[in-house]
């Protein structure tokens, strides 16, 4: 039922930008993008969300897990060889039963194709494209089998399950000792790398830079954890259990399906920056819609800026606050999918000198707030990525596969519901903005609105 209404709300809020025949002027320089695809991406929003197509939820109760984790597979552009061909065959067979009033004709046939495909077959960047919409249901459904997807195809929960984290009892003692005054006084990444670690984190949700000073500063005189925590967390880092750490155990459907997304999103940017070619069609078509051309200037020209290929980094502070504003509320309508894209895409452009230091209240929220049910349900990446969060550091020590995996979550991706304060503080904190006057902010971007 979860991903059922997840479907629906994405579905709603892509309705809410359905396109409209009359095109504005200031959006033509986008339409070459579209018509130069074999599939009219705005057209297929049109029908699905306007209603000449009828596509519901109910679509997707018949669609096995493994059909899912394929449609997934072949909407990330994984080759035809890269998804086994039983999934391959389910996503068929499902397909085969739809009518045509059930799926888009075009996006079907594209997949059916890729279904019997050699291996090297890929989806078009159009068909991608148009299938993004689906993800967050699909990683949903392929999750309740026990399955997630990513570039390189699908896998089992058992490759997370094996995954380490500090046991509970050395999460409270590394917690406890980051609040007294040996943690206090600790460098920001290193404070903020234990954080992760005390939430129950893994190891890969460190970006590589700061896991080797982490391990430099655990390994040498300087270090100031008791020899118990310092042992713990030298095993952590290798990856090896120990009296201390734990495996991570089994995964519930709402952490199996971060991770699925997660991948999904951190697909759709690459390491540079740049949205890729399939996400920068879909922010195209968005901006053919009504809802586009009436979207306040500094919104259209951040789209405008993602469309064109262009980075976060080249954004004013100013337009990064509008942006990260309109992206944390509720008239933000562009839909789960693409709006946790664009968290991630923003968030790439945070640095040590743009970004937000939290409250002892806004982490006191955050920290009771995790403590919470919420905590059971999500992922030990992404506990660990908010645990960063709740040790007052910056979001600059996590890994991209981190980040990503926090975009998709904030973006409501994963059909977990976010309570409106935490989720502006956590937005604040990913963006580096201060929205609504959360925490502070020690810079500012020195970019202007376009395309580097």
């Amino acid at each position: 039922m979860r991903y059922q209404l997840l479907l629906l709300a994405n579905l709603a809020a892509y309705a809410l930008a359905a396109p409209t025949t009359n095109a504005l002027d200031r959006r033509s320089f986008i339409s070459s993008i579209i018509s130069d695809l074999g599939v009219d991406l705005s057209s297929i929003l049109d029908a699905v969300l306007g209603g000449s197509v009828s596509i519901s939820a109910e679509t997707f109760t018949t669609m096995s897990a493994k059909a899912a984790a394929a449609l997934e597979g072949g909407a990330l552009g994984c080759s035809a060889g890269t998804i086994h061909s039983e999934a391959r065959s389910d996503l068929k067979v499902w397909l085969e039963a739809l009518d045509d009033s059930s799926f888009d004709s075009s996006l079907k046939a594209s997949l059916l194709d890729w279904c019997d495909g050699d291996d090297s077959v890929t989806l078009s960047t159009d068909v991608c494209a148009g299938l993004a919409l689906y993800i967050p249901t699909c990683a949903g459904i392929a999750a309740a089998g026990d399955l997630y997807v990513t570039v390189d195809g699908i896998l089992g929960a058992a490759d997370l399950e094996s995954e380490v984290c500090l046991s509970s009892s050395a999460q409270t003692t590394l917690t406890t000792f980051l609040s007294g005054s040996a943690g206090v006084a600790l460098d920001a990444d290193i404070r903020g790398a234990l954080g992760l670690c005390a939430a129950g984190g893994v190891v890969s949700g460190l970006s590589a830079d700061i896991k080797a000073t982490l391990k430099t500063w655990v390994s040498g005189s300087s270090c100031t954890l008791s020899s118990s925590l310092q042992t713990a967390v030298l095993a952590w880092l290798e990856g090896s259990t120990s009296t201390d750490v734990i495996v991570v155990g089994d995964l519930s459907t709402e952490a199996l399906t971060c991770v699925s997304v997660g991948a999904a999103v951190g697909a759709r940017v690459d390491s540079s920056g740049i949205l890729s070619s399939s996400a920068q069609a879909s922010i195209s078509a968005f901006l053919e819609t009504d809802l586009g051309a009436e979207l306040d200037t500094s919104i259209t020209d951040c789209l405008n800026v993602c469309a064109e290929g262009g980075v976060s980094t080249s954004l004013s502070a100013d337009v990064r606050l509008a942006f990260a504003t309109w992206l944390s509320g509720s008239s933000c309508s562009i839909g789960a999918e693409l709006k946790s894209v664009l968290l991630y895409w923003l968030s790439i452009g945070v640095s040590s000198d743009i970004s937000i230091t939290l409250t002892t209240s806004e982490i006191t929220s955050i920290s009771t707030w995790l403590s919470g049910s919420v905590g059971s349900d999500i992922s030990a990446s992404l506990k660990g990525s908010i645990g960063a969060c709740t040790a007052g550091e910056t979001m600059t020590v996590l890994s991209a596969e981190a980040l990503a995996e926090l975009s998709a979550f904030l973006g409501g991706s994963v059909g977990i519901d976010i309570d409106t304060d935490i989720l502006i503080i956590l937005i604040s904190w990913s963006s580096g903005c201060s929205i609504s006057g959360t925490g502070s902010s020690s810079g500012s971007g020195s970019g202007s609105a376009s395309a580097s």
